[in-house]
């Protein structure tokens, strides 16, 4: 494990600010640009969106166990959310390594996720969306997780969630999978 100067780091990892055009109309942003992946093979595969209309919803956890690596980008495209990653690659500088950040539509930034980290976040504000552009498909069976207040990682989440899903309670702890 990095020093304690670096344990926010974690190789890959990658925030884009995208552009964003206002006028009497609205607003344009980008949120995806295949520039910012030049070199690294990121092809996006498959694109989601989560809606979370209630603060303080919690998800995660999560990752991909085995299959195809999956990298994503994250955009939020309304609200506010306080993500945390755990780099969960052994052969990385950073394994083991906790980053987190607050994130929100506001500052119009897209956070590069490097496959073989966990990903959790939590709304704090209601009517959260998030877009995704995946370099793999989602495969059930090569799904996992561990529970979001694992004492191993000590993830400094802001707030205790309202809103879980029963197998994001009832992951065991990173330590406890087989």
């Amino acid at each position: 494990m990095q020093s304690e100067a670096n344990k926010m780091q974690i190789d890959g990892l990658k925030v884009y600010k995208g552009s964003t055009f206002s006028d009497s109309r609205g607003k344009f942003s980008r949120v995806f640009d295949s520039d910012w992946f030049y070199g690294i093979g990121f092809t996006p595969m498959q694109i989601n969106v989560s809606s979370n209309p209630y603060k303080h919803t919690l998800r995660g956890m999560h990752f991909q166990v085995d299959g195809e690596p999956e990298s994503k980008l994250m955009t939020l495209l309304s609200g506010v959310v306080f993500l945390s990653l755990v780099d969960l690659r052994p052969k990385a500088l950073s394994y083991l390594n906790v980053f987190t950040k607050e994130v929100s539509a506001e500052q119009g930034e897209s956070i590069y996720i490097p496959a073989g980290c966990a990903a959790g976040w939590i709304s704090l504000s209601n009517d959260v969306q998030i877009h995704y552009v995946m370099s793999s498909r989602f495969e059930q069976n090569n799904y996992d997780g561990f529970k979001f207040d694992d004492p191993f990682f000590s993830i400094p989440w802001p707030l205790k969630p309202e809103i879980i899903s029963d197998q994001d309670r009832n992951w065991p702890n990173f330590q406890e999978r087989s």
